[in-house]
């Protein structure tokens, strides 16, 4: 269930990436974000690529372990941290799944406006990366739990979650 609702999550990202566009080149120092009483948050901004930056920040605040969880997922290395029970799983998406390159060769053919601002996404999930690699108090509880660190994001990584 978590995989679907992440699946219609970036979905929904990159939808609203294609529809965007992503002119406002100046860097807006004004992006703020705000959470409700419920921790969801709220980002607002003059300038949509800080807004993107901001945003991927935000979810890689909340959701570090995810990003992980989902990048071994799309190359078949769930097994490595969940054991050999999923290794059937991993076999079934490295016979079936894209490449890096493969990715790579999809995020080519997207517009210079969405490139840019899944480039955005990717600079703030990478941000919040570096807060963890350089403050080890910050690391999620899970890759504590299991004796793992996270990894930086790339645009291949994050469109491998919705192919």
């Amino acid at each position: 269930m978590n995989i679907n609702r992440n699946l219609l999550s970036t979905l929904c990202l990159l939808s609203l990436l294609a529809a965007c566009d992503a002119t406002d080149h100046k860097r807006e120092p004004s992006v703020t974000t705000t959470r409700d009483t419920w921790g969801i948050p709220s980002i607002q901004g003059q300038g949509k690529v800080d807004v993107y930056e901001e945003f991927g920040y935000v979810m890689a605040v909340d959701r570090l372990w995810q990003f992980e969880t989902n990048r071994r997922f799309s190359q078949g290395k769930l097994s490595e941290i969940y054991g050999p029970r999923l290794v059937p799983a991993d076999m079934q998406t490295l016979l079936m799944g894209y490449s890096d390159e493969e990715y790579q060769m999809i995020f080519d053919t997207f517009s210079p406006d969405s490139k840019k601002l899944i480039g955005a996404y990717v600079q703030g999930v990478n941000r919040r990366i570096e807060e963890v690699l350089a403050d080890a108090t910050l690391l999620p509880l899970e890759f504590q739990v299991l004796h793992r660190s996270c990894r930086h994001c790339t645009q291949p990584t994050l469109i491998s979650r919705v192919i």
